[in-house]
Formats: C-alpha cells, sequence, structure tokens
C-alpha cells in the first residue's frame, strides 16, 4: 500500500519538476550564498543545500501541495565545470508510512530500471536514462515527507545528491541517518 502511494505521489512530481528543469542547463549568473534557506512543511523540511550551492531563485516555488527549490553552483559556472543543476521536490502532506524503495520510485518515473542503484540509511538513489543526458535522482523521508531530489548535468552523480541530502537532513534537524554512505 505505501509503495503504491509512493509511486502516486513520484510519477506528477517528477512531471513537474521536468517544467522546473526546462531550459536549465546548470549555469546561472554568479551570486553569493544567502544565510536564508527554504522551510516547508511547517519548519519542518529545511532545504538547503550542498557548499557552493546557492539558490536559482530567492523563492521557493510551491503550488499543489508540493514545493520546489533548484540550486546552481554559486560560481555560475555549472555548464563549464560540469558541476550539476541540484532540485528538491517536498510532498507537504506528512504520511505516517512512507516506505521509500526503488521499484516504487522507478515506477513513479516511468522507468523500467536504473543504469546504477544505490539503497541506503533511508535514501534511494538512482541514475536513470530517462532523456538525453543521464540523470541522477533520489528519494528520502524527512519527518514523514516524501522529498524528491535531482541532479542533472553531464557530471552529475550520486555523490552530488549524497551531499544535497546531508545538507537538508542536517538542516532538518537530522532527520535520519546517512552514516553508512558518508565519509
Amino acid at each position: 500500500m505505501a509503495a503504491r502511494r509512493l509511486a502516486l505521489i513520484v510519477a506528477p512530481a517528477m512531471l513537474a519538476l521536468a517544467g522546473c528543469e526546462a531550459g536549465l542547463d546548470g549555469a546561472g549568473p554568479a551570486s553569493q550564498r544567502v544565510d536564508v534557506v527554504p522551510a516547508v512543511a511547517d519548519g519542518r523540511v529545511i532545504l538547503d543545500g550542498p557548499s557552493g550551492y546557492c539558490l536559482l531563485s530567492n523563492e521557493t516555488t510551491a503550488q499543489a501541495g508540493t514545493a520546489y527549490v533548484l540550486y546552481h553552483p554559486c560560481d555560475g559556472a555549472g555548464s563549464e565545470t560540469g558541476a550539476p543543476l541540484l532540485t528538491a521536490m517536498v510532498d507537504l502532506d506528512q504520511s505516517a508510512d512512507l516506505e521509500i524503495s526503488t521499484e516504487a520510485l522507478l515506477a513513479g518515473m516511468g522507468v523500467s530500471e536504473a543504469l546504477e542503484r544505490v539503497e541506503t540509511d533511508g535514501l534511494v538513489l538512482l541514475q536513470v536514462d530517462d532523456t538525453v543526458t543521464p540523470k541522477w535522482r533520489g528519494a528520502m523521508d524527512v519527518h514523514g515527507h516524501l522529498l524528491l531530489l535531482g541532479a542533472h548535468g553531464d557530471a552529475a552523480s550520486a555523490g552530488d545528491l549524497r551531499d544535497f541530502a546531508r545538507a537538508i537532513r542536517r538542516a532538518s534537524g537530522g532527520a535520519g541517518f546517512l552514516s553508512a554512505i558518508l565519509p
């Protein structure tokens, strides 16, 4: 039941993220890291970015029960250095029975298999070839809220999403643990 619910949430979320990502190549104007980071779900989920990344926009986009953010390299050199664009989407509805699995995430994305996968400590990371450039996508539970992550670009890696997940979990009060995948 919970896996089916996850697949039902992921499918429309992936479509929404695809709309947010359209036309973005990871590059943006050089900007400075701001001290304020987006907080959603009544402040329970803090969407902090990893070191060296800045919000693409100063606002969090929220619609239809979800919130979205986009992060790009602060130096604005994403397309030149290969640093990926990072995306996050949070389901604002809380669920006590959220089970995140590779199968549910693949089903929700409409992809039959992953090129590569990592599952550990409540974080599922998948490299998928659903466009011209393979992308890394991930999912995790933060205080009962489904969080979908994406790393987009030629040099995107599971490590990019691990860093992003670590920043969000730390900012959100240590929700979950990443001990098995952190150095």
